[in-house]
């Protein structure tokens, strides 16, 4: 395991990782609007998913993930647009 996601206590549901992983593909461009419609949620949830300070953490620490470690995408724990 990374060593840096050994600091984070966080079990993402598997609705979690399937949103983390397209929402961190720089590949393509999406908004957070069609993320959500893509993983099958509300924008509602991931609103909620990121007053989490735990799942902004872990989402921040995905190796490999542009902008690891900083938090990409969130702002003091809200959702950038």
């Amino acid at each position: 395991m990374n060593k840096m996601l050994e600091n984070v206590m966080f079990e993402p549901s598997v609705t979690q990782l399937k949103f983390a992983e397209i929402y961190l593909d720089y590949t393509k461009k999406r908004t957070l609007e069609g993320v959500t419609k893509e993983v099958g949620i509300t924008y509602k949830t991931t609103w909620v998913w990121f007053q989490d300070k735990n799942f902004v953490n872990w989402l921040g620490y995905i190796p490999g993930a542009k902008g690891a470690c900083c938090g990409h995408g969130v702002e003091k724990g809200n959702i950038i647009k």
